[in-house]
């Protein structure tokens, strides 16, 4: 390993006539300038730097730095000064981190102040290119990507190959001699009073140290914004997961009460204890639950009421109801028939009574069936719907279509739907898909459900 040149030459230092300097002269020096406060301006480093020398020189000894490992690796939780071989000292700021093999230097975090001594040549590897030095003063500050650091691997330390990892950022500012900063695609010389950065979209400098510092500065501030904006988004997305999952556990239990009051219908009804009918999914009424809803002069129904116009399942409502892209065709079939029945009830009636057949139309089955229904007195309705709890119940006979007033063809339409809408999509899905699907409420989401009593 090449020692460093001396200083002055032996004709210089015998014509000095120097002085034998005091035990650890050096080593006090040196100590000295490496715990100097680096809130101090980086040229008053220099200038006691250089005062150092000049002391030394009239002293009349060459000032020799000791000489350090060969290899290394130090993180810094304080403030730390480290000997990189015999030609360099680097003093580490809390969270910078050097790595280093002979002449080969790393730095991927923090910042680090370089002195090397003439002589000594050295590179440092950053995540946004090299910095190749002989002989000079230069700081070197990395912003690493994000809190997870910069991983550089041996293959990038390789000179000229390294490119700047996404996301970090470097500064480099050099306060006496020069360095060259380049990566794989550009290069630049730095002299004193220089700074440069180096990120994702390359190297930008030189110009003044400041103006390069302020630069870096204003980059960790848009990094500290944008890692907020990052850390808000995780946010919202974490809420509207609970959101969804809530959501779900909501229609699961739902779906899970439903399953429970059919158990307990159906144990009522084999035996097991009183059936309410109140309890029962008014699509599995029994006539022996319609001949209890007779007495009481009430009906319940529970159907399909799709939207006018065309409709089409989406892709979420076909999984939801365990049916595949392919049974589309199917399902829009069964609904339109659905609107279809609806309309042939109550349409002509509603077109007669808006004197309007496009309005009548737009309207649809389900809202014209209202007006239907707002508009027939409460006696009328009353024996309605009692009719139509005998008839379900078997109590009385069908009476022929032109017997029936607006109403009681509604009501009729209604408690009837159900089991059509079932029976068509049994053609093509079988009889258990067809039930399991007339009886999902959450699947296509157009279900309504009416009931109507007397008053009590």
């Amino acid at each position: 390993m090449d020692r460093p040149e001396p200083l002055l030459t032996p004709e210089e230092r015998e014509s000095l006539k120097p002085q034998r300097p005091p035990e650890r002269f050096a080593e006090q020096v040196m100590g000295h300038v490496l715990a100097s406060s680096r809130g101090r301006r980086r040229r008053t480093r220099v200038l006691v730097a250089v005062s150092v020398v000049a002391l030394a020189v009239a002293a009349g000894f060459a000032l020799v730095v000791s000489r350090g490992p060969e290899t290394g690796d130090v993180r810094a939780d304080a403030r730390r000064d480290v000997r990189v071989g015999p030609h360099v000292v680097a003093v580490l700021e809390p969270g910078a981190h050097i790595a280093w093999r002979g002449d080969e230097v790393t730095q991927d975090a923090g910042e680090v102040f370089y002195r090397v001594e003439a002589g000594g040549t050295r590179r440092v590897h950053t995540p946004a290119g090299d910095v190749t030095v002989r002989g000079t003063c230069f700081d070197v500050k990395v912003r690493p990507a994000g809190d997870g650091g910069v991983e550089m691997k041996r293959r990038d330390i390789v000179s000229g190959a390294v490119g700047a990892v996404a996301g970090a950022a470097v500064l480099v500012g050099v306060y006496e001699g020069r360095v060259t900063f380049s990566n794989a695609h550009a290069s630049m010389e730095l002299g004193s009073g220089q700074g440069a950065t180096g990120d994702g979209s390359g190297l930008h400098g030189p110009e003044d140290l400041g103006a390069a510092g302020r630069a870096f500065e204003a980059g960790a501030d848009d990094e500290a914004w944008r890692m907020a904006n990052a850390s808000l988004a995780d946010q919202v997305r974490a809420y509207q997961r609970r959101l969804d999952d809530n959501e779900s556990q909501k229609k699961t239990l739902e779906r899970e009460l439903r399953q429970l009051k059919a158990k307990v219908a159906a144990a009522a009804r084999d035996g097991g204890g009183p059936r309410n009918v109140l309890d029962v999914d008014p699509r599995d009424l029994t006539q022996e639950d319609w001949k209890e809803l007779a007495k009481q002069g009430r009906v319940r129904t529970k159907f399909f009421c799709p939207p006018p116009g065309d409709w089409h399942p989406s892709a979420q409502q076909l999984a939801a109801l365990g049916l595949s892209p392919d049974d589309a065709p199917t399902l829009e079939r069964a609904v339109q028939g659905t609107q279809d029945r609806m309309w042939q009830t109550i349409g002509p009636e509603c077109t007669k009574m808006l004197g309007n057949a496009d309005l009548a139309k737009r309207l649809g089955g389900e809202m014209c069936g209202l007006i239907i229904q707002m508009t027939t007195p409460k006696a009328t309705a009353d024996a309605d719907v009692q009719l139509v709890a005998d008839i379900r119940a078997g109590n009385k006979p069908m009476p022929p279509p032109g017997q029936l007033d607006p109403l009681t063809s509604r009501l009729l339409a209604l408690t009837g739907e159900s089991s059509a809408f079932e029976n068509e999509l049994t053609q093509d899905l079988g009889p258990e898909a067809a039930h399991r699907i007339a009886h999902d409420d959450d699947g296509l989401g157009i279900g309504c459900g009416l009931e109507f009593a007397p008053d009590p």
